[in-house]
């Protein structure tokens, strides 16, 4: 499911931040397992 495009598709997101946004707090937290959603 590499080329996936489906709507349901949980992880077909890009996300990029050059720099954290004033006042605002983010953690990443990276999971090694399949969760589901």
């Amino acid at each position: 499911c590499m080329d996936c495009q489906g709507p349901t598709r949980i992880c077909n997101v890009t996300t990029v931040l050059w720099k954290r946004p004033k006042a605002t707090n983010f953690h990443v937290i990276l999971v090694g397992e399949e969760l589901g959603f």
